[in-house]
């Protein structure tokens, strides 16, 4: 049984989602074995042959390099009236993808801070500013920034693991 990362999960809940891009490639070997079985692989078999058919005219015709898809889902934030469900939606399928993320698996989720969570590692960033003193910083001022911003990970359960 897999286990999700609860780091990645209580980040993502904590923040929030506003964006959620899947990644995946279908290579030429793959898509011959799909041929050969006469099934489609699940959502990215489904679209890289669509993809084929409407651009290429040949269903089955991949090239040596691959298929390159990346589905990306936001929220449509002109619909105000709607955009609490389908904030909720994609929320709940970015937790769906982290609980069920396998070895080969790739995915972006952005929070709605702008930080990155991806399979493997979880981007932290923000921005501060400091004064320059010619080409250089204030180097007290630089070390009280990042100290702040080690705190607010350590306050916010980030850095448990």
């Amino acid at each position: 049984m897999k286990a999700a990362d609860i780091s990645k999960l209580k980040l993502l809940h904590s923040q929030g989602v506003r964006e959620l891009e899947i990644r995946a490639t279908l290579y030429k070997a793959t898509a011959e074995y799909e041929k050969r079985k006469a099934q489609v692989t699940g959502t990215l078999g489904l679209i890289g042959r669509h993809i084929r058919r409407a651009f290429l005219n040949k269903p089955y015709d991949v090239t040596a390099d691959g298929l390159r898809v990346m589905l990306t889902l936001k929220a449509d934030k002109r619909f105000a009236k709607d955009f609490s469900v389908g904030q909720k939606r994609i929320e709940a399928l970015a937790t769906d993808v982290v609980r069920n993320t396998e070895d080969h698996d790739e995915y972006v989720i952005i929070t709605k801070t702008g930080q990155k969570i991806s399979p493997k590692e979880i981007f932290m960033s923000s921005k501060v500013s400091i004064d320059s003193k010619g080409k250089t910083v204030d180097r007290d001022k630089a070390w009280a920034e990042c100290s702040q911003f080690f705190s607010v990970l350590t306050a916010s359960g980030v850095i448990e693991q």
